[in-house]
């Protein structure tokens, strides 16, 4: 699912959220815990399939990962693949 909003500067931020094993991997750049936005390795996104996603699973849990990625409001009307590459929250 995805969600647009208008931040008012000319941009639009769009929202996603789905299954962490499929979102993740269109991710390019994370939010760590300090706040402050980090490229992702596919080591990482390893990491997080094995450590976390894995572990939930196991234990009947259900994943979802939210993702987001800022456009230009010009661009908005020409997206075509909802899965261009976001940064994950």
């Amino acid at each position: 699912m995805t969600t647009a909003v208008d931040l008012g500067n000319g941009k639009i931020r769009c929202f996603t959220k789905g299954a962490s094993e499929v979102v993740l991997n269109d991710c390019t750049h994370f939010i760590n815990g300090d706040g402050d936005v980090e490229e992702i390795s596919m080591e990482k996104i390893s990491d997080i399939n094995t450590q976390v996603i894995s572990n939930m699973t196991k234990q009947a849990y259900r994943t979802l990962t939210i993702a987001y990625k800022d456009i230009e409001d010009s661009d908005y009307n020409s997206i075509e693949d909802e899965s261009e590459k976001v940064t994950a929250l």
